[in-house]
């Protein structure tokens, strides 16, 4: 797992941008909990301000109004046919 991440204020608001790779295989299944614990581990132990990294104990994304999680978090979805999402969309 990699994960990079950045913190800054904007005029009154907190703002947390981070980007991460999650482990992957070819069927998204096999480490589905592996991604998932990935996640949690980057919102846990991600330090982006001095505050965090003397031990603040917060989550980053707790200590942020806004957070941003983006990359290659390897999730894979299995998307309906056309026709069944414009039926939904009809109800």
């Amino acid at each position: 797992m990699f994960q990079v991440g950045l913190a800054f204020r904007y005029h009154d608001t907190t703002l947390a941008v981070l980007t991460a790779h999650f482990a992957s295989d070819s069927r998204g299944k096999r480490r589905l909990s592996k991604r998932q614990q990935d996640a949690a581990s980057t919102l846990r132990e991600l330090c982006l301000s001095e505050w965090e990294d003397e031990g603040g104990g917060f989550d980053v994304h707790l200590t942020h109004h806004h957070t941003l999680l983006m990359g290659d978090l390897n999730f894979r979805l299995t998307c309906p046919s056309p026709d069944t999402v414009l039926g939904l969309i009809a109800k």
